[in-house]
């Protein structure tokens, strides 16, 4: 069936560009000095967990919702959930981006662009902020909310354990700071 053959091609679509954005992250990765990438506590996805992690979401029947991915990256993640969330008839989507490495703001940007220009007939807003997350004043709460964390041990006296001192106690890991700022910022039944 036709159908069935366009369903085919969308797929093999999505499963291409998120295989390129992650060669793309992979290349960045090589390029930056061991010392940046503790700084920033990066890890980049692979697209398979990617799409696992987008996969294991609820979509109910609506047509807007609001986005947070608080360690966007190159957006691998991003483009994944808009994906599926453009599959199951969302046709108002409002993401907001959180990056605090300059030297990817370039890349991420590119990348939901090119998701917002190959769906023209979906209105696709959205805001990159390249601040700190955790140390942000958080305005809004989100329909969705998706991530890789950066990863590392924070000094118990760093702004961030400070900032959230409600959290944790003593020596927390910026990881575990990322998921609590993230279950706070979720709208009910988020």
């Amino acid at each position: 069936p036709k159908g069935r053959e366009y369903m085919t091609q969308a797929v093999n679509h999505i499963i291409s560009v998120l295989s390129d954005m992650q060669k793309e992250s992979m290349e960045y990765s090589n390029l930056q000095r061991l010392e940046h990438k503790k700084k920033y506590g990066q890890f980049f996805t692979d697209f398979h967990i990617a799409e696992y992690m987008s996969s294991l979401f609820h979509f109910v029947k609506k047509k807007e919702c609001s986005i947070l991915d608080c360690g966007a990256g190159n957006g691998i993640l991003t483009v994944s959930l808009l994906n599926k969330l453009i599959d199951n008839g969302y046709t108002l989507i409002n993401l907001t981006l959180f990056e605090i490495d300059n030297e990817i703001i370039t890349i991420l940007k590119k990348n939901i662009l090119n998701i917002v220009n190959r769906h023209k007939n979906i209105s696709i807003k959205f805001t990159i902020i390249n601040q700190n997350f955790i140390l942000y004043q958080h305005k809004n709460k989100y329909d969705f909310i998706i991530s890789n964390p950066p990863y590392f041990k924070l000094r118990k006296d760093s702004k961030e354990a400070q900032n959230m001192d409600y959290v944790v106690y003593g020596q927390p890991n910026i990881y575990m700071l990322f998921m609590a700022k993230s279950a706070e910022l979720l709208n009910d039944n988020g």
